[in-house]
């Protein structure tokens, strides 16, 4: 659910990237010839003193002897957002109720980017990956990934100023200040960039080893120590892998890939095998058939898959829930806080309040290819169980 300003213009900047609401288009027009471009278009091309003189006029007291402090003691954006407010009336009918917020965020990143907090560390992965890009999966030609590593630095960076059972939550504040599902993102440098940055991907698998998504960056790291021609190195990273994910069934099949990919033809299919085996998801099973049914038709055993699948057939799918069990979401308009569904505008003032959970997908919804695979395996689902329907 949305509930703070960053996400509401992460929403509407990504409209806007994609162009295809006409209605939105042409209200932010208008607004931009009536000088208010600045709510949609930041205030990038402001001056400092520009901006400290509007707060000013607002009744706000900063300037630029007073920030840092000020900044320090908040601690991050949206506390000092609301410290500024209180005692001043702005006018929440008109985009100028949008300022502060907009002004907390660009002050911080000029005056004080050494001051890391959820808001800074979001809005810096945001400016990599929210690039518009004619076709996302081309990125990978455009660029040698050292954007995203800086980008992953400076995550990993203020994730380390917590001990380790508290970047769980921590990295969770991160999240919930933008739409964006950065742990996705992880995997996906891991793999198309952690060949020539392979220190960086080791230390991000270390510092998110306490995290939901450790298990997938484990297993990335070990695939990449493989394109990397770490040979030794990948196949003692399936070793450590395996015996802290006994029973994961995505670290088998990934240490499979890893065994494949060096050519140990028969390490590959005892892994392949045990998952198979361990498979309760028709995903997971998919996940291991994928594999198995062109390795093994390259060698010419078709009946070696074909008892396979005959000595572990397919799980049936999970059972659906009836439809009178159903939660129902809240009705269109409806703010239910904690809840769930579809974007739906709230209000209908200058600075609309969104409700959205960007992970939620309704049973039976085609599964986007850039979005997580319903598998569970944390991969995007084009790079996991698309082919496998």
């Amino acid at each position: 659910m949305i509930h703070n300003h960053r996400q509401v213009y992460r929403v509407i900047k990504d409209a806007l990237l994609e162009g295809s609401d006409k209605k939105l288009l042409a209200s932010v027009e208008m607004v931009r010839k009536e000088g208010f471009g600045w709510r949609y278009d930041g205030l990038g091309d402001w001056s400092t003193d520009a901006i400290f003189d509007q707060l000013k006029a607002f009744g706000i007291d900063t300037g630029h002897d007073r920030f840092e402090q000020q900044a320090r003691a908040a601690g991050r954006t949206l506390v000092l957002e609301e410290q500024w407010r209180k005692g001043v009336v702005i006018d929440d009918k008109t985009p100028w109720d949008d300022f502060p917020f907009l002004a907390c965020e660009e002050l911080w990143k000029r005056l004080t980017p050494h001051l890391l907090c959820p808001e800074i560390v979001a809005s810096r992965i945001e400016s990599v990956i929210g690039r518009p890009a004619a076709d996302i999966d081309d990125y990978r030609n455009a660029t040698d990934g050292r954007d995203h590593m800086e980008a992953a630095s400076v995550l990993v960076n203020y994730l380390e100023t917590f001990n380790p059972d508290k970047r769980e939550a921590a990295f969770e504040e991160v999240l919930n200040c933008s739409t964006y599902n950065f742990g996705e993102w992880l995997i996906d440098i891991a793999l198309d960039f952690g060949r020539n940055n392979l220190r960086m991907v080791r230390r991000i698998a270390e510092v998110m080893s306490e995290t939901v998504f450790a298990e997938c960056l484990w297993a990335d790291l070990a695939q990449t120590l493989v394109q990397a021609d770490q040979f030794d190195e990948a196949v003692e990273q399936v070793r450590i892998n395996k015996a802290r994910w006994p029973h994961s069934v995505w670290i088998q099949i990934q240490s499979g890939d890893v065994h494949r990919d060096l050519g140990n033809f028969d390490q590959a299919m005892q892994l392949y095998t045990k998952a198979l085996k361990s498979a309760r998801s028709p995903y997971d099973w998919e996940g291991v058939a994928e594999r198995v049914r062109p390795l093994l038709s390259r060698q010419g055993r078709h009946e070696e898959w074909d008892r396979l699948e005959q000595a572990h057939p397919k799980p049936a799918d999970p059972s659906i829930i009836p439809y009178g069990d159903a939660v129902p979401g809240p009705s269109p308009g409806e703010f239910q806080p904690g809840g769930v569904g579809r974007i739906g505008v709230l209000t209908s003032d200058p600075s609309p309040r969104l409700l959205i959970d960007p992970g939620m997908q309704s049973l039976g919804a085609k599964v986007g290819r850039n979005e997580s695979c319903p598998c569970g395996s944390g991969k995007k689902y084009k790079k996991c169980c698309m082919d496998a329907k």
